[in-house]
């Protein structure tokens, strides 16, 4: 990190900045920067064409999993977020090492990827027990 100016006018930049899971601050600035990456995304497949395509470096895709208690796959969906923390962590420790050993040249590109998950609970209880029974049938 480095700082310029004296005081109150101190202007503070980083290259990098990580918020770790379970941290208690900080999430205001991941969330900003979720949200420009979205913004970003969908400015530049904008300028290009919105068209998705399999070959595609810019874009995004969006999926929807209808589980409840007891789905086959309700582990798995719900496991999506975590995969995905793990799987990109990983994948930045490996390019951030080689980039260390071998330096990034002048010319070079800035891939940002995102991902996100929410859940909404439908239906009451009530619901998703007279569903139960219907299955049962």
């Amino acid at each position: 990190m480095s700082e310029t100016g004296v005081g109150a006018d101190a202007v503070f930049s980083s290259s990098e900045l990580v918020i770790g899971l379970e941290e208690p601050a900080g999430w205001e600035g991941a969330v900003l920067d979720h949200f420009q990456a979205l913004v970003n995304t969908i400015c530049q497949k904008l300028a290009l064409e919105p068209t998705a395509r399999a070959s595609d470096v810019i874009g995004g895709s969006t999926y929807t999993f209808v589980v409840w208690d007891g789905h086959p796959l309700e582990d798995k969906v719900l496991a999506y977020l975590k995969s995905f923390r793990q799987a990109q962590s990983e994948l930045c420790r490996r390019v951030d090492a080689y980039n260390a050993e071998r330096g990034i040249p002048q010319r070079h590109r800035r891939v940002v990827a995102y991902g996100g998950q929410c859940l909404t609970e439908e239906g009451s209880a009530d619901t998703a027990q007279e569903n139960d029974d219907d299955r049962g049938k």
